[in-house]
């Protein structure tokens, strides 16, 4: 029973140690995966979503800028300024189809307000936009019963270089005015442009991605007024982190959350076949196992078995000529 106990105990050994040598490894090539490797997976994601956001920062200052220099070009543009002073139906067509020169081919600019503030007029390639007093209103286009309501005297004294946004007053329809101040302005006249709300709102949804939940335009005052995705995923408490992104020539700053969690949950997703060919490696290395023990574990226990027959009942007591050896090898590998 003891010779019996000691086969199965020494068999077992056996077993139990290729069976950790194939765990050790294969705990390596985990700890691989999920250390090193899936970090650089981690920080190579991160890079591109943050060079996707840093690139539509880069477009939007691009923009912003060219309508600071079409300001500029209006303000002195010749047959601008000539037309202000002749009130006629004509100079009014020439000033329409000086402002449409401008406004073909930048996918964000909507419409060209030009005031002439000496003579307090307003000109405009968008209907319905009327002059009175310290305010203009625009009626949106396509809710001709309703106007937004604009003190141009107070954006020109507080709001140069920002983006405002006036809600919709009409209950039917929730696409605000989006009203954008040039920095260039003068004495005499100024220039404000309408914003499309849903090309830009495209812009940033282009850049929403897993990992990348929301992206926000806020003004110098850190609020927000356009903005993709939810809101909720700048909270501390969805335990997400933000960058921030300047754009050129305005007051306005880019906010883009990203999610780890998310992220880990993409890079699991790339991962999933190779954890299941990690288990199918550990299926086989088991399997391998066995045939290792059947070259090294069995050729030894049938060689204690004939020897056991050799020399029966002589495990203890006298032994013949080499029963040292045969002693010393039974108290160490009995099979």
């Amino acid at each position: 029973m003891k010779l019996l106990h000691s086969k199965y105990r020494t068999f077992l050994q056996y077993f139990l140690t290729y069976l950790a040598l194939l765990l050790l490894a294969l705990t390596g090539i985990l700890m691989l995966l999920n250390g090193s490797i899936k970090q650089e997976m981690m920080t190579n994601y991160e890079n591109q979503a943050a060079s996707r956001i840093e690139s539509l920062s880069e477009q939007l200052s691009g923009q912003f800028t060219n309508l600071n220099q079409i300001a500029f070009a209006i303000l002195n543009n010749y047959d601008l300024l000539y037309s202000r002073y002749n009130k006629t139906d004509y100079s009014r067509v020439v000033i329409a189809q000086e402002l449409d020169k401008y406004i073909n081919g930048d996918t964000l600019l909507q419409s060209i307000i030009y005031l002439d503030l000496k003579n307090s007029d307003v000109h405009s390639l968008q209907s319905g936009v009327i002059m009175d007093g310290e305010f203009f209103y625009v009626t949106p286009s396509n809710q001709p019963s309703t106007q937004c309501q604009v003190p141009y005297r107070e954006l020109l004294e507080t709001s140069v270089g920002k983006l405002t946004v006036y809600p919709n007053p009409s209950v039917s329809s929730d696409e605000p005015l989006l009203l954008f101040t040039p920095a260039q302005q003068s004495e005499s006249s100024a220039v404000f442009f309408t914003i499309n709300y849903n090309a830009f709102l495209k812009l940033l949804e282009m850049c929403l991605a897993p990992g990348t939940p929301a992206i926000v335009i806020v003004d110098a005052e850190s609020r927000p007024l356009i903005s993709a995705g939810s809101l909720q995923s700048f909270s501390s408490e969805e335990g997400n982190t933000y960058q921030t992104f300047s754009i050129q020539h305005t007051t306005l700053q880019l906010y883009a959350a990203f999610d780890e969690n998310v992220l880990n949950d993409v890079i699991f997703q790339a991962f999933k076949g190779v954890y299941w060919g990690i288990l199918l490696i550990g299926i086989v290395g088991v399997l391998i196992s066995f045939i290792f023990l059947k070259f090294t574990y069995y050729p030894l226990h049938r060689l204690a078995s004939q020897l056991t027959a050799a020399y029966p009942g002589k495990l203890e007591g006298n032994l013949p000529a080499g029963g040292v050896f045969w002693r010393h090898s039974t108290d160490s590998f009995c099979f």
